[in-house]
């Protein structure tokens, strides 16, 4: 069987046939090229399949680790007991955790602020925490930040529409911060005070502190307990203060130090 081939452009076939060479060549690259690319896409078809999401930054999955301070701090910035009733000690950018676990030991450590309080402020400058609501509030100078407990990574996590400015009524700088027995809000600076709601961030009333709540601690920084008939005040220096609500005073004061109270090791000031 032979193969005649008239020139580069046209051959004959062994049955024959004459062929075209760059047109057959032309329809076997475009039946096989298009058979691999890709469709151009028409506005009928489904919206394009995101393959690669990338999402907000997570909030971290576990305990926070804590700081293994050498140092005790010369002054405490703020206090509350929280809705898990453990007490959230602040100074400088630490906060210390104390409570009680199931076989009745105390237990103490120390964090960075913003490890165990999400997104939470570099420092505190007063903190109180609605019993109601198990809302925990940090204020840092003229900021709120609104948190709730996650007992199953033992961290707060940010509450909705946090953080915030503070209510331009409130013309001081809060140092102290507690909810009242009436179950209000109470943000102060020591002289002036403000009823507070920080869901809606609204000051409702303001006032002088000696008139609304009289016998009250000048340098109390915020509450460690409360009861019917006596609240448990903390000053800077972690003094602890007995405030009889029936007399309206201080009626007892036990000088703690420092390193009794939170987790630190040495008297040395930071």
């Amino acid at each position: 069987m032979e193969i005649y081939i008239d020139n580069f452009f046209n051959t004959t076939s062994t049955t024959g046939v004459r062929l075209n060479l760059p047109k057959f060549a032309k329809i076997i690259s475009e039946s096989f090229f298009s058979s691999v690319s890709k469709k151009r896409r028409s506005l009928t078809d489904p919206v394009w399949r995101r393959e690669r999401i990338v999402g907000p930054t997570r909030s971290p999955k576990g305990p926070p680790v804590s700081a293994d301070l050498q140092y005790c701090p010369a002054k405490i910035d703020a206090v509350t007991q929280a809705h898990n009733q453990r007490t959230y000690v602040f100074s400088n950018e630490y906060v210390h955790q104390i409570y009680r676990d199931r076989d009745g030991l105390q237990q103490k450590s120390a964090f960075l602020i913003t490890d165990m309080f999400d997104h939470g402020p570099r420092s505190v400058s007063a903190a109180f925490t609605n019993l109601k609501s198990a809302v925990t509030v940090l204020i840092d100078q003229n900021t709120v930040y609104r948190y709730r407990w996650n007992k199953k990574i033992q961290r707060f996590y940010l509450a909705r529409k946090s953080p915030q400015k503070l209510d331009r009524n409130i013309t001081f700088t809060p140092r102290l911060a507690f909810q009242w027995s009436d179950g209000n809000m109470i943000i102060s600076d020591g002289t002036y005070f403000s009823t507070y709601d920080p869901y809606w961030n609204v000051a409702t009333f303001t006032g002088h502190t000696s008139d609304y709540f009289p016998g009250l601690p000048r340098n109390a920084i915020g509450l460690v307990h409360t009861s019917e008939e006596t609240y448990l005040w903390l000053n800077e220096r972690a003094n602890v203060l007995v405030y009889n609500m029936k007399k309206f005073r201080i009626v007892q004061e036990y000088p703690l130090r420092i390193s009794d109270y939170i987790a630190c090791l040495s008297k040395r000031k930071l």
